[in-house]
């Protein structure tokens, strides 16, 4: 899947709250969204404005249908990645 179809579907999924996280334990948190640092408006918002250079994809390390989207862009003066 391309970077504008994978920006659609989780912008839709974001705006109609269904949004699923992993908990794990013992590691740093990086979902934003599960630490409230981040709402779904929010990272709705950073997703329209990126580019698809600053997009990429790869299979999950521990299962390999799932396909990781990675965004590293720059939103109102701040990195997001």
């Amino acid at each position: 899947m391309g970077f504008k179809d994978a920006r659609q579907r989780v912008i839709a999924c974001l705006k109609s709250g269904n949004v699923k996280h992993e908990i794990r334990n013992g590691i740093d948190i990086k979902n934003l969204l599960a630490t409230g640092e981040l709402d779904a408006e929010e990272l709705a918002a950073i997703l329209r404005q990126a580019k698809g250079n600053e997009h990429q994809s790869s299979p999950h390390h521990c299962a390999a249908s799932i396909e990781v989207h990675i965004v590293k862009t720059k939103h109102s003066g701040r990195n997001w990645s």
